[in-house]
């Protein structure tokens, strides 16, 4: 159970519930100022692969890395879900 990363019910309702870009671009589009959301190419929003959390707390954290079209360039946001010990 240890090597599984989602052995923890919180990370697996966070990784399910916002590893599609269409409900991550519905969340985070929402907590941003309109000026920022509305320069962000949501639909292109994709998930990329990877984690940076440190082992050590992998049983209380999960993250999620997108990146998205942001003004001529990439913008990349990172989601980390704390589950309150």
């Amino acid at each position: 159970m240890e090597d599984d990363p989602l052995h923890q019910p919180h990370d697996k309702l966070f990784k399910l519930g916002f590893s599609d870009p269409a409900t991550a671009a519905a969340f985070l589009r929402e907590q941003f100022s309109a000026r920022i959301s509305e320069a962000v190419d949501w639909d292109k929003l994709e998930l990329l692969p990877g984690s940076f959390i440190d082992p050590r707390f992998r049983a209380h954290e999960s993250d999620l890395l997108f990146a998205a079209p942001l003004a001529g360039s990439v913008a990349r946001f990172y989601l980390l879900f704390e589950d309150a010990v």
